[in-house]
């Protein structure tokens, strides 16, 4: 079992989230017309590289000095410097979308995850927040916002965020990642943060 909720996690990371939410903000049938192909390349590709790539690639670096004891880096103290470069690295991704691709939903999503990671970076200060659950919860502000403003039809879609969301927090917390609080707070930090920011940019 242990191993089965491990492999959840790394399955369920933090770091793929973004695109689910990108690939989600694409295939949701809100667009009058179709994006251009182009468009669709040039996002996914920057989004790879600046939510997965660059944020992974300084892992090594991380593990080679000792400011992590594994890969998982579960301790509060070893978070500030991989938190500090995600959010670095997705801050340059807002940038980098706000200028090049003028989509208001995308730019908005961008600000929104590049916020979840800063308020982590914060509150990692106080407590251990679930990274994981700050995602999924993101994710489901994202789906809120695209149901309630947009009148998308998501139910597929949150069904299965619902599911994954559960097994997700079991597994965290039966790992003995977290506690109870720092799950249901990762989860709402996640969701209110990415519905206030799409909301301010998208009216």
């Amino acid at each position: 079992m242990n191993k089965v909720a491990r492999i959840i996690s790394i399955i369920f990371h933090p770091l793929f989230m973004p695109l689910v939410g990108f690939y989600i903000i694409f295939n949701c049938g809100i667009f009058e017309v179709d994006i251009p192909a182009d468009v669709l390349h040039y996002t996914y590709l920057l989004v790879i590289l600046f939510s997965i790539f660059l944020p992974v690639s300084i892992i090594p670096f991380l593990l080679y000095y000792q400011l992590a004891q594994d890969i998982e880096i579960n301790k509060r103290k070893e978070r500030f410097a991989p938190v500090f470069f995600s959010s670095l690295s997705l801050l340059i991704l807002f940038i980098v979308l706000n200028r090049k691709v003028p989509i208001s939903l995308v730019q908005a999503f961008a600000m929104a995850v590049a916020c979840n990671s800063i308020l982590i970076l914060f509150i990692n200060i106080l407590f251990k927040i679930s990274m994981h659950l700050v995602a999924l919860g993101g994710i489901t502000g994202l789906i809120a916002f695209l149901t309630i403003h947009y009148s998308a039809d998501l139910f597929f879609w949150l069904s299965i965020l619902i599911f994954v969301t559960g097994i997700v927090a079991t597994s965290r917390l039966y790992l003995q990642a977290h506690k109870i609080y720092e799950i249901i707070s990762g989860y709402l930090i996640g969701f209110i943060t990415t519905y206030i920011c799409i909301f301010l940019v998208v009216k």
